[in-house]
């Protein structure tokens, strides 16, 4: 399979703006990707897209309910999927997209209250992705636009192009709405939130870019380096499973022990690890694995500079995976830096919920 990467935030973030300044770069650079915007307003798949936004179902987005809204959305992607760039994301391109399944969480989900949106994330992407078979995205790059900065920037849009906005962009409130529900999705679904302002002033759009760029990189740069954490009383199959496929895949995997190098897991099996995670160049590595099994937690959340790393490659814009019962550490990094990050939080609360 190929790689999809997804532009979503709310209106006037300056996603298309964005979108074209990458896909211009990565085509300077040689890559070879493929291109896709929705809606497809020229397709006939978009034809009941058309109609909600021209109002002909009722002049407020409410009037349309998130459900059956989303359903709109989700065949116009089935049909260009379908029609259009199937058979190049199965042979293993690189699919460039702005908007996606996303754009239904963001406008949709903040057609509902608050305690419905959790429910609502979790069906859409099961019916995008599940029941229909469209891919799901590898990265998400969600823009985060203040609504009164978004507001000026569409007006001066539709000053400039001779445009209306359509019942999204002249709703205020929705606007509001949407702003909130894009920073609940990305949080549920682990999304990379992009601020385009910083303590009110907008960021310039080569500064947004380059953040955009170098997330990009990283996650279509491929995995190299993986340390997979060995914590006393780790469950032994979730720490030689994980590092015998990925060493088997020519990715290369560090096993480093919280402590002496000598560690026990679970049953009594001791397993030598290859270096101390004092040892471990966190500028080297792509991705961290946290095994379970509750003595191997355990012994991670009691050590500081284990947790540290941890947070230090998040904040990298790199991986953490979380086996069984590890997802706790997680949850536990988090609260102890007082900040509930995407990824973290939505790994957290699946942790919470069984």
């Amino acid at each position: 399979m190929g790689k999809l990467i997804v532009f979503e935030g709310s209106d006037g973030s300056g996603k298309s703006t964005q979108f074209k300044l990458l896909t211009k770069r990565l085509r300077d650079e040689g890559a070879d990707f493929h291109r896709l915007q929705f809606p497809q307003y020229l397709e006939p798949s978009s034809a009941l897209i058309r109609m909600y936004l021209g109002g002909e179902f009722g002049e407020s987005p409410d009037d349309v309910n998130a459900y059956a809204a989303s359903t709109f959305y989700a065949v116009d992607r089935y049909a260009s999927y379908v029609k259009v760039w199937r058979e190049y994301y199965q042979n293993g391109g690189l699919v460039l997209s702005d908007r996606y399944t996303t754009s239904n969480a963001v406008h949709q989900g903040g057609k509902l209250p608050p305690e419905a949106r959790e429910d609502f994330f979790r069906w859409l992407y099961d019916f995008e992705f599940a029941k229909m078979g469209l891919p799901k995205p590898d990265l998400v790059i969600c823009l985060d636009m203040p609504v009164e900065l978004a507001e000026e920037l569409m007006r001066r849009r539709e000053e400039q192009t001779h445009t209306m906005a359509d019942i999204h962009e002249r709703n205020d409130g929705y606007l509001r709405q949407c702003r909130a529900t894009a920073a609940e999705a990305a949080a549920f679904y682990g999304w990379t939130v992009v601020p385009c302002a910083r303590d009110g002033v907008l960021r310039s759009i080569e500064e947004i870019h380059e953040e955009i760029y170098a997330h990009v990189k990283k996650m279509h740069g491929g995995i190299n380096m993986v340390a997979l954490i060995l914590g006393t009383g780790f469950e032994p199959l979730e720490a030689v499973a994980p590092c015998d496929i990925l060493r088997r895949g020519g990715i290369e995997v560090c096993c480093a022990s919280v402590g002496e190098r000598l560690v026990e897991a679970g049953h009594g099996i001791r397993i030598e690890a290859d270096c101390t995670v004092a040892e471990l160049d966190a500028e080297k590595l792509d991705m961290i694995v946290l095994p379970g099994g509750l003595g191997g937690v355990q012994s991670i959340l009691g050590s500081e500079e284990t947790l540290e790393l941890i947070r230090r490659v998040y904040d990298e814009g790199k991986f953490v995976a979380a086996i069984c019962a590890a997802p706790s550490i997680l949850q536990s990094s988090a609260s102890r830096t007082g900040e509930r990050r995407p990824a973290i939080l939505a790994l957290s609360r699946r942790w919470e919920a069984l």
